[in-house]
């Protein structure tokens, strides 16, 4: 470090004097400086760099004149170093971040700027610390990893620069009073830590060069810590000044957002393993009790942000209830909680945003419950009509980590995604308009990929409705929430048949279920009646003792078959007949299925749609016959299900009935025939995905190979459909299956 030269030490205190200041205690508080260091420098001691060229500005003293070295009382192996102490006792659940920052900074990798992005709180300054350490330590042949030496570069100094403005404790958020802000503010540091002054005596191009030539004497690490609060023109004069480091020189940047130069790493949240040791780490050394549903609390509600879960355990250390920590959507309220991680994590990055379309689409995102496209959230937001707006407000939104794209999709961190919530509640004309967009857009999205299941089903399914059920039901619980009868009504009308055939059946029940009480308050007995029938046909899929309850339900319907439309009549009709059927009160299947076929000959539906109920009508006809033993009559049946079914292109039923005709044909023993049959159709189902179909496969392979005597094999096939049918609640289906298995076991 610097000091007065003894043959200089008179001038500089005449030099007190000659500035104005009456007291060496007022030059340091002029400067915001200790008396002490005041004091050191005017007794020709050794001062800070920074301190001594502050007060030689002060004061007009040249310093290449008065200044002189003294290194005799440092220690010389942490003369090149400025790291700060690290404020944890061991990192978690960044190995592999840690490896692959270690491989970065390494000079054969040839490329001399890392940079590390992430959300506030993330632990990118812990992370580039770890390295860092590691790093200094294997100078000493000390390493607390088990990382091979080879892999960690030794460096001859480690500058760590913080542009931090602000710390987040269990006390509170606490102001930074000093920081870099500027190029020249890194000179400095630069200047103290690698021990030349002359690098601030110079000025302009000479002291840049002066820099990149100090930097040439050894090797270094540069640290850089939180990039995004140096902004504007200095950003850039930066940012210029680090691709021009010499080669002996790495880099490491940290910041919120994604800056795109070299090397990059992208840090994300912990995994839940990793987050759960970090709240047990945090309360050991802050000597709180937690239990171990406590600690999933705290992880639930924070997610995997090291910093939030930190300083959730460090307020219960200061006395607040779980309860309290965990309680949601507090952010921007008076309650400092949680107030205090939103303003650390999110203010500096999205106070910028407010007024542009990219804040609108960050409002936007805070509505969806699962990761929406970029049509959804842009139709949300209200920018469907400004694509360009929406692409460049979406890439700055990644840029500041906030969001990140994923297989098309957007995601968000629960803890985002609440800050964003509470600033949506601060504008209430745009809230109200993204709601009723959000509505809108998932009404038209139902619309176009759900309904029946005509050709092409299955593909709408799986790639439509499928990933987007839980944004889908999330509409739904907020229009009956909100009493928005009409229009839950009209989007659960197209999902229906989705979770129908995906076997959905307790999500049917309870959604139909709020359908018929909210339909009964308003006299809508059209929908009452069919929600009557559908919620009595979930139980008759499910079978066992549920039948009774479906046949109370029907008995109500029938009353009313009057006020619904020729479709539901017909559906209601034949449910009756299956119901019957499922009960084994065989005497009163034909009087149901009668009366279904004459209103299909009578009813005014379209043809294709007409066909459709034919095809449902001989197809349960087929299985009433099957049970009575009146085999032909019952593949005669099924194969007009396959006739009818490939005319108007329902493949879902063609595929029910070719299983059923090779039942019959096992029942026949044409083994060979009913094999093929089941061959060509179990292939088909499983393409399909539906896994009722594929069960009822599997149990006709197990009755197939028990006729031919193959035990084995029927074990194997009676297995698999009884584990189907009991994953989809198919009680009934599987007591026969285990029935059958005991009789394979005797």
């Amino acid at each position: 470090m610097p000091k007065v030269a003894a043959r200089y030490i008179q001038k500089v205190k005449f030099a007190i004097k000659s500035n104005g200041y009456a007291r060496q205690q007022d030059l340091a508080e002029d400067l915001g400086i200790s008396r002490d260091t005041v004091s050191r420098f005017f007794n020709g001691k050794p001062v800070s760099y920074l301190n001594f060229y502050e007060i030689c500005q002060r004061l007009n003293l040249d310093i290449k004149e008065i200044a002189a070295i003294d290194i005799e009382d440092e220690d010389e192996s942490n003369l090149l170093c400025n790291l700060p102490v690290r404020d944890y006792s061991n990192l978690i659940g960044r190995d592999d971040k840690l490896r692959e920052l270690l491989t970065y900074i390494n000079p054969d990798y040839r490329q001399h700027i890392t940079v590390i992005n992430g959300i506030g709180g993330v632990g990118k300054t812990a992370l580039v610390m770890e390295a860092a350490y590691l790093c200094w330590q294997a100078k000493d042949g000390r390493c607390s990893l088990n990382i091979p030496s080879t892999h960690i570069t030794i460096f001859d100094a480690i500058i760590f620069i913080s542009a931090k403005d602000s710390y987040l404790f269990p006390c509170g958020v606490l102001i930074r009073p000093i920081r870099v802000t500027t190029l020249m503010d890194i000179f400095r540091v630069i200047s103290d830590t690698l021990a030349d002054p002359k690098i601030m005596i110079e000025k302009g191009k000479k002291q840049i060069l002066q820099v990149y030539n100090t930097l040439k004497q050894q090797s270094t690490l540069l640290i850089i810590d939180n990039m995004e609060t140096i902004t504007g023109q200095d950003r850039e004069e930066v940012l210029s000044f680090l691709c021009d480091l010499p080669s002996s020189t790495q880099a490491v940047i940290t910041t919120r957002e994604k800056i795109v130069l070299y090397s990059s790493i992208k840090l994300d949240s912990l995994s839940e393993e990793s987050s759960l040791e970090l709240i047990n780490q945090q309360a050991a050394l802050k000597n709180v009790q937690l239990t171990e549903q406590q600690c999933e609390k705290i992880y639930h509600r924070f997610g995997g942000i090291p910093l939030a879960l930190i300083y959730a355990v460090g307020q219960r250390a200061n006395g607040y209830s779980i309860n309290r920590i965990i309680q949601p959507r507090t952010f921007l309220s008076k309650d400092t909680l949680t107030e205090n991680i939103a303003r650390f994590c999110f203010e500096r990055s999205v106070k910028p945003l407010k007024g542009t379309a990219t804040y609108k689409l960050l409002l936007a995102f805070s509505i969806f419950t699962d990761a929406p496209t970029r049509d959804a959230v842009a139709e949300v937001a209200g920018l469907t009509t400004d694509p360009i707006a929406v692409e460049e407000g979406l890439a700055r939104l990644e840029q500041l980590s906030l969001v990140r794209e994923e297989e098309e999709r957007y995601k968000i961190l629960n803890l985002t995604r609440e800050y964003a919530s509470a600033e949506l509640d601060t504008d209430r004309e745009f809230k109200e308009q993204a709601y009723e967009r959000w509505v809108n857009f998932y009404i038209d999205f139902s619309r176009e990929y759900g309904g029946k299941d005509w050709e092409g089903w299955r593909y709408n399914y799986d790639n439509y409705l499928h990933p987007e059920w839980r944004n889908l039901e999330q509409v739904l619980s907020w229009c009956a929430a909100n009493n928005r009868y009409d229009t839950f009504k009209l989007l659960w009308l197209n999902l229906d048949s989705y979770l129908d055939l995906d076997g959905y059946w307790e999500t049917r029940r309870h959604w139909w279920q709020w359908l018929l009480e909210n339909s009964k308050q308003r006299g809508d007995l059209s929908i009452y009646t069919k929600g009557l029938s559908e919620n009595a046909w979930i139980l008759i899929l499910m079978r066992g003792d549920s039948q009774y309850e479906a046949e109370e339900l029907l008995k109500e319907a029938y009353n009313l078959i009057d006020v619904v439309d020729y479709e539901t009549r017909i559906y209601l009709t034949i449910y009756r007949a299956v119901l019957y059927l499922r009960m084994r009160r065989y005497s009163q299947c034909p009087q149901y299925i009668n009366q279904a076929k004459t209103l299909i000959a009578e009813s005014d539906l379209e043809e294709v749609q007409k066909v459709r109920q034919q095809v449902f009508a001989a197809y349960y006809e087929g299985e009433f016959n099957y049970y009575q033993h009146n085999l032909d009559k019952a593949q005669m049946l099924f194969e007009e299900v396959i006739e009818k079914g490939d005319k108007i292109h329902w493949q879902r039923f063609v595929n029910y009935g070719q299983n059923w005709l090779g039942q019959i044909l096992t029942c026949k023993g044409e083994f060979e025939a009913a094999e093929k049959l089941l061959n060509s159709g179990l292939f088909v189902a499983t393409q399909s995905k539906e896994e009722r179909r594929i069960g009822h496969y599997q149990a006709s392979y197990a009755r197939l190979e028990k006729e031919r005597g193959n035990i084995d094999k029927a074990q194997h096939w009676g297995n698999k459909a009884l584990e189907c049918f009991n994953n989809e609640g198919m009680q009934e289906n599987a007591r026969e299956m285990s029935v059958l298995l005991d009789d394979l076991d005797n």
